[in-house]
């Protein structure tokens, strides 16, 4: 039988716990908040650009299929690929790294066929960077002296895990410069990212998605293809020209995409984080609740133990 003495040392330590899991909770729950504000407003943007974008690859380059006006969307034979993979710093947030390690560990495995010194992994956050460095024959981006992503990280004096802890435009920016800048050299092919996707405060999807090549898909309904002519024809004067506009565009959409992905990413790891944190304050209640019903049975079972002692003793007198 265990002690009086065991069980309430277990109730205390489950109580410190609960403590800080509840903590925990509360802290990463208005952080989930400020994340939500941020990233709700930066949507609003975003999706009114790729509108605009979306209207004049619709309806001044059709005639050119849509993909091949702008190196950025260049669709050549596959041979490199970089692969973008988006993690947390720091744990305590259900399987959240657990599910973007697994779907990088899956990736890299499709394109094993490209031989692994043609498969550039990035990692953005030390959960993902730890376990990407598993893999000895993987282009680690920050492992290579050479590589571009290395003389960004040299030149500006930051580690890439510091766009999870402090996302800021200006860098990330700068740092999606860089991947573009690989793409249009040829050094990759493809650019895919994987992350979490934020869709609600209890549910977060894995997403992996294309990065460049850049397209956005055209519309196959010919009646509301008609309608967006109109409303583009009526909407926007261009100057000085459409082509100059885009190529201003396409670059600036692929900043802000980047963005976008890592806010989403710290969105849903806040989110996961304060699901975990509920559950364990939860799981703290009900042990704790146990382990005050066996400390009150314990208890009882020893004062009627000494009773009884004190009842035979008074009888054998």
């Amino acid at each position: 039988m265990v002690s009086l003495k065991e069980v309430k040392t277990r109730i205390q330590s489950v109580s410190s716990t609960r403590q800080i899991t509840s903590a925990m909770k509360m802290v990463s729950s208005a952080k989930l908040h400020k994340a939500q504000k941020t990233i709700g407003d930066f949507y609003l943007y975003q999706t009114k650009l790729n509108q605009i974008l979306h209207n004049f690859l619709e309806f001044e380059h059709r005639e050119e299929g849509g993909h091949s006006f702008t190196p950025f969307s260049d669709e050549r034979e596959l041979k490199k690929v970089t692969i973008v993979a988006v993690s947390s710093n720091n744990s305590l947030c259900g399987s959240f790294n657990s599910h973007v390690i697994k779907a990088l560990e899956t990736t890299i495995e499709e394109y094993a066929y490209l031989g692994e010194e043609n498969i550039h992994v990035i990692p953005i956050g030390r959960k993902v960077c730890d376990y990407a460095r598993r893999f000895p024959n993987v282009w680690i981006a920050e492992q290579f002296p050479n590589g571009i992503v290395a003389e960004w990280c040299r030149s500006n004096e930051k580690s890439l895990d510091e766009f999870v802890n402090k996302p800021a435009y200006t860098d990330i920016a700068s740092f999606a410069d860089v991947l573009s800048k690989q793409f249009l050299q040829g050094e990759t092919d493809r650019v895919e990212i994987i992350y979490q996707h934020f869709k609600s405060a209890a549910t977060q999807l894995l997403t992996r998605e294309t990065y460049l090549p850049f397209y956005i898909e055209k519309n196959q309904d010919p009646v509301d293809e008609e309608l967006q002519a109109v409303e583009y024809q009526a909407n926007y004067i261009i100057e000085p020209s459409p082509q100059e506009l885009i190529d201003e565009l396409i670059p600036k959409v692929i900043r802000l995409k980047l963005y976008t992905v890592i806010l989403d990413s710290l969105a849903a790891e806040h989110a996961a984080r304060t699901v975990a944190m509920q559950i364990a304050t939860e799981n703290a209640d009900i042990l704790l609740q146990s382990l005050k019903v066996q400390y009150n049975k314990s208890r009882q079972q020893v004062i009627t133990n000494e009773l009884l002692d004190i009842i035979g003793g008074t009888i054998q007198s």
